[in-house]
């Protein structure tokens, strides 16, 4: 049952988890990091763009969160071994969560406080 659940925490299943607590479903992807300059060709960085932009919209719309410094050194290519590449978002050094963003127009501004439990990386629900 474990090799038919998703690869991914935020992807849904139709089949509920019934993993027993001695043999925890397996929810790990093998995969090899390569930096964005690493590309092969240019369809193969707008495919890795474009995951790492859903990836973000991703990351906001369901965490409420912005990443705060996407440039190329956080913009990863993740390689599988089953050959599938794509792209994702790394140091979250510096994210926004929105809500607290929001209170910068009040009178008395706080800033954004530090997020906590960052994940390693970021990649659209799905992928």
């Amino acid at each position: 049952m474990a090799d038919s659940l998703p690869a991914s925490p935020h992807a849904s299943s139709a089949a509920p988890d019934t993993a027993s607590p001695a043999q925890p479903a397996s929810r790990v992807r093998e995969v090899t990091t390569r930096s964005l300059s690493q590309f092969s060709d240019t369809k193969h960085l707008v495919t890795v763009m474009m995951d790492a932009i859903t990836a973000h919209k991703s990351l906001y719309e369901l965490g409420g969160v912005l990443h705060g410094d996407i440039n190329n050194n956080t913009i990863i290519i993740l390689d599988s071994p089953d050959g599938e590449t794509r792209g994702a978002l790394v140091d979250f050094d510096l994210p926004y969560s929105m809500p607290a963003t929001r209170k910068i127009g009040d009178p008395d501004p706080v800033g954004p406080p530090p997020q906590r439990n960052r994940p390693y990386y970021w990649r659209a629900p799905g992928l």
